[in-house]
């Protein structure tokens, strides 16, 4: 996943890039996490994610901002619109979850029109990965762990 933060007010803070792969999370690093989201299951939190639940992506927010800042207290965390705090897929996290919609039982109109939007999709990911790597790495690329980059 590709997290960005981006505040409208200059005196929010700067515009922040993340990289977060659920996968490669420690599983200390994951208990805190769930203790804050206030849930047992990692697949309720990561779906949480996608799905765009406030809260869930402010946990997110304040765990990779943590990695830099280890003490910053949940209640710190920014409190941001939901324009600021945006979430993208990279090519095989959306190819992964076409899969899934792929081989479910909906009925099979809706599941064309699913199926079409994952596609097109998949293509804009694909294009933004190719970007970044012609921009030399700049632009955030899919890793196995969080990374952090700071833009101002």
């Amino acid at each position: 996943m590709f997290v960005t933060y981006a505040p409208e007010d200059p005196a929010d803070g700067d515009r922040q890039e993340w990289t977060f792969n659920p996968r490669r999370v420690r599983g200390s690093e994951g208990q805190v996490l769930l203790r804050q989201f206030g849930e047992k299951s990692w697949d309720v939190f990561v779906q949480g994610v996608r799905q765009n639940d406030l809260h869930a992506r402010r946990v997110l927010l304040w765990h990779l901002m943590r990695r830099e800042h280890p003490t910053l207290k949940f209640a710190l965390t920014p409190d941001f619109f939901p324009d600021e705090l945006t979430v993208e897929f990279s090519s095989d996290e959306l190819a992964e979850l076409r899969d899934i919609a792929a081989s479910s039982t909906m009925p099979p109109e809706t599941k064309e029109q699913i199926l079409s939007r994952f596609d097109l999709e998949m293509e804009v990911a694909a294009k933004r990965e190719a970007q970044g790597a012609d921009l030399g790495g700049k632009a955030p690329r899919p890793t196995s762990s969080t990374e952090s980059t700071t833009t101002g």
